[in-house]
């Protein structure tokens, strides 16, 4: 059997400290922060003659496991 240990450099677990901030950001569009994020963005497109937004395709939700 083999132990590993390693050492963040940080102090022990005892003498840990809590630390708390606050981040604000300026408000802006939501496809603006989808786009800085690397987020998909629903995009205007021609389909048949007609305009078309291409609506973001998610993921369904998965059930809620109960007990």
């Amino acid at each position: 059997m083999t132990s590993v240990e390693i050492d963040s450099g940080l102090p022990s677990e005892s003498e840990a400290q809590e630390v708390t901030g606050e981040l604000v950001t300026e408000p802006m569009p939501p496809n603006q922060l989808r786009i800085e994020t690397d987020q998909a963005v629903p995009v205007a497109t021609t389909q048949d003659g007609k305009k078309v937004v291409k609506h973001l395709k998610y993921a369904p939700r998965k059930a809620k496991a109960s007990g």
